[in-house]
């Protein structure tokens, strides 16, 4: 480990695949590893993201291009890349953030015997993959987490998970507290009045319940089991809309596009955005019928907004509501459970209304961006001094 030669502090690489991660999630993580004496550097996928990121946030940037899926060349070069960085940086800690970047960044640091490792799982992949591809992902998670010296998951679900699955020696692996990687900033997120004039634009009824997904629209994030849920409405004459906000850049978003603009009930696909507040603030109801996730924050984010969820027992989504307090939890996959349970806050504005309310006094108590962040670096912050080296683990 040496000390950068212009600050004179112990670098710390902070990486992800792509610079919009670090950028949407991880700036109070960079903000907490400045002031705890690091000089920071982020490594992610080129582009102008990445550029911004260095522009706003005050930190050094590299850029290594890494692919999000399985490119054994692409990986190569990738791997070289990041043994020329750590060789020249020298870092006394890497932390690592998304599948692809974490393999890569952990893996190679460990060869460069960087002192710390810190390995961010954020869910996992494997769940819902089948055969070959589950073992190999299961694999790259193995792999990963025995060249990390420290794994942090963000649920206690994905804790046990984890845990179940054999991925990560005991000795390392912890998770934030209470869950969350990055908490929820309740200022930013806060009740508003809907936006009429987006209502508007978006072709809703003013008049009917609207339902809000924010989510990548694919398989894993339930979409079968909405479309059955709202089958399961319109059996029961119950009035809805539904708004699904997020990527469409899936292999089978096309699919489910076109299997949603099929229903009688109104849909509204928009794709990514910059700013979901305006469309939560139009919900009646939140609703994620994910598969897996490691801890769906949207959830925080609907209710610090005063929006009531209901979501699955999966990985990650179970954490993320008190069940009958903040929202209600079905079984993953089940659709006629989740368009029952849908009705039945929708049957119910006063309940919905004392849920979002709770939920905002929750997320407010107990996920400040500040202090989930601490819970995921521990005692990685403050920074080795020059007469105190880290030491691997």
């Amino acid at each position: 480990m040496t000390a950068d030669p212009t600050t004179g502090r112990p670098t710390a690489v902070v990486t992800s695949t792509i610079a919009m991660t670090v950028a949407t999630f991880h700036r109070e993580l960079l903000r907490q590893l400045a002031d705890g004496g690091y000089d920071v550097l982020v490594v992610t996928s080129p582009g102008a993201e990445l550029d911004d990121l260095r522009d706003t946030a005050g930190v050094r940037t590299a850029g290594i291009p890494m692919a999000r899926e399985i490119a054994p060349r692409g990986d190569l070069v990738a791997a070289r890349a990041w043994w020329s960085l750590l060789r020249r940086e020298r870092p006394a800690l890497v932390v690592c953030a998304t599948p692809k970047a974490s393999l890569l960044g952990c893996v190679v640091a460990a060869v460069a015997r960087v002192p710390q490792r810190l390995y961010y799982c954020g869910g996992l992949r494997l769940e819902g993959e089948r055969g070959g591809r589950r073992a190999l992902l299961a694999a790259t998670e193995w792999v990963t987490g025995r060249a990390a010296t420290q794994v942090v998951v963000n649920s206690p679900s994905l804790a046990a998970r984890a845990a179940r699955l054999r991925l990560f020696r005991r000795s390392t692996l912890r998770r934030t507290a209470p869950a969350s990687s990055h908490g929820v900033d309740t200022d930013h997120f806060a009740p508003r009045p809907p936006d009429a004039g987006l209502r508007e634009r978006l072709g809703l009824a003013p008049d009917v319940p609207t339902l809000v997904l924010v989510g990548r629209l694919t398989h894993d994030k339930g979409i079968d089991a909405l479309l059955r849920a709202l089958a399961r409405l319109e059996g029961r004459a119950v009035r809805a809309q539904l708004v699904v906000v997020g990527p469409q850049d899936e292999p089978d978003s096309a699919h489910y596009l076109d299997a949603l603009t099929r229903c009688r009930t109104v849909v509204v696909p928009v794709d990514r955005v910059a700013d979901v507040r305006p469309y939560l603030a139009l919900a009646d109801l939140h609703v994620l019928p994910s598969l897996r996730e490691g801890f769906p924050n949207v959830v925080l984010e609907a209710g610090a907004m005063g929006v009531a969820t209901v979501t699955t027992d999966a990985t990650g989504c179970v954490d993320s509501v008190r069940p009958g307090v903040t929202g209600l939890v079905v079984p993953a996959g089940d659709g006629d459970a989740l368009g029952d349970a849908i009705a039945e806050l929708l049957a119910d504005p006063a309940r919905r209304a004392a849920m979002g309310a709770a939920a905002r006094d929750w997320v407010t108590a107990r996920f400040r961006p500040a202090d989930v962040v601490a819970s995921l670096l521990g005692d990685l912050v403050p920074a080795p001094g020059p007469t105190s080296p880290v030491r691997s683990r």
